[in-house]
């Protein structure tokens, strides 16, 4: 059986890091909500503290849905495509069912996962 007291300080530290994310994304928010005085343009502004100069970045994520993008490719121009980078993705499932001679082993890497670790406590009786 593992130690116990290995697995209580895994579920302490868990739970610490849940909180001080959440914590930490809560207080990002309020400050630069602060620094923008409530601005929503995308830009970079700056503010003074106490310890030094806050700098606070306000951006846009943009992706492609993938759904309209199939019905719209071939209608796209030259400068519309070149905007595009698809990226090859694996199709783990697929490529496990590939024989270990296949020439796509050799184009792809393998490199160890970060483990993972799921508790589920005992049912009180």
């Amino acid at each position: 059986m593992i130690d116990q007291s290995l697995v209580k300080k895994w579920l302490h530290a868990k739970a610490l890091l849940d909180m001080y994310k959440k914590d930490e994304m809560d207080l990002r928010k309020q400050i630069v909500a602060h620094v923008t005085e409530g601005q929503v343009t995308p830009k970079t502004y700056k503010a003074e503290a106490a310890y030094g100069t806050l700098t606070a970045t306000l951006g846009v994520n943009f992706r492609i849905d993938m759904d309209v993008y199939n019905q719209i490719e071939r209608k796209l121009k030259p400068n519309e495509l070149d905007c595009i980078k698809l990226d090859p993705k694996l199709k783990l499932k697929e490529f496990k069912l590939l024989d270990a001679k296949s020439l796509l082993r050799k184009a792809v890497i393998e490199t160890p996962g970060a483990p993972t670790l799921k508790f589920k406590p005992k049912e009180e009786e």
